[in-house]
């Protein structure tokens, strides 16, 4: 009788390691890597294939056509002129074109500073461009439009424009529209100019002509014919502080009721010689 409790005992015994053994191998093979190298794959694998659905069809798809090219800021170039220079068509995919590239296309422009490019999604294109601005023009031959930085301009013209002021003395090659000029005479004298757009400036020194025909000084005609002389030593390096001594004498011949025929800045007392009244 207590043999065959024994072997019953044996018998339990295996079957229970036999229940830890499957245990043991369901559980490896369910915490193991081989579930992972398996689903990572297939998910990469789905993922993929879905964004190259996606991208299939939304550059194929006439949903995402460009419609509409609006431009804004714009005065000298007209719209077709800047959606010519864009190269943007009309029917091509909106997520095709490079937003980048455009806006350099637009900025080969010569009146063109800077140009930003935006896509409203399905269809449409906006252009916002920051036009140059004129702030004189150097007479060499003809007469050409410059900028703040000294690029050419268009329109190029035979005969000068009254409200711009003329840079003079100086012949310069090569001058085109698009191109920058690099002659230091001509940069001091855009930049003297340059100081005197401030509105509170203009009201007291309105420049018409700056002549740097002479190595040694800079003549500015201002207002009605006024003559001012300033020594180009050490010019550029003191010019702010010069226009805003100018700006103080024009400003206190006006309060005295003086009219001012010129005026010597090449002094550190500054000869000032006013008109005669009646002459």
């Amino acid at each position: 009788m207590f043999g065959s409790r024994k072997k019953n005992y044996k018998i339990l015994d295996i079957q229970s390691a036999g229940r830890k053994k499957i245990r043991r191998t369901l559980s490896s093979n369910i915490k193991g890597p081989a579930p992972v190298l398996i689903i990572f794959p297939l998910l990469l694998f789905v993922i993929t294939g879905v964004v190259l659905f996606f991208k299939s069809y939304i550059m194929t798809e006439a949903y995402f056509n460009i419609r509409k090219v609006v431009i804004s800021n714009n005065h000298f170039y007209s719209k077709k002129d800047i959606i010519e220079a864009a190269d943007i068509k009309n029917g091509q995919n909106i997520f095709s074109v490079e937003l980048k590239e455009i806006a350099g296309n637009i900025e080969s422009l010569p009146n063109i500073a800077a140009a930003r490019v935006t896509r409203r999604i399905p269809d449409t294109v906006f252009v916002k461009v920051y036009e140059r601005e004129a702030v004189a023009q150097v007479e060499s031959g003809r007469f050409y439009l410059v900028d703040e930085e000294g690029f050419v301009l268009e329109p190029v013209y035979n005969v000068r424009k009254d409200d711009i002021p003329v840079i003079k003395g100086r012949e310069i090659a090569g001058l085109v529209p698009g191109s920058k000029i690099n002659d230091p005479q001509i940069c001091t004298a855009i930049k003297l100019i340059s100081h005197t757009l401030d509105v509170m400036v203009r009201a007291y020194v309105n420049p018409r002509d700056v002549d740097i025909s002479d190595d040694t000084e800079i003549r500015m005609v201002i207002n009605k014919g006024v003559v001012t002389r300033f020594q180009r030593k050490n010019f550029d390096q003191n010019m702010e502080k010069l226009v805003n001594r100018l700006v103080k004498i024009v400003q206190d011949s006006v309060q005295k009721n003086k009219t001012v025929e010129s005026i010597d800045m090449r002094f550190d007392r500054v000869p000032v010689k006013f008109k005669e009244k009646g002459a």
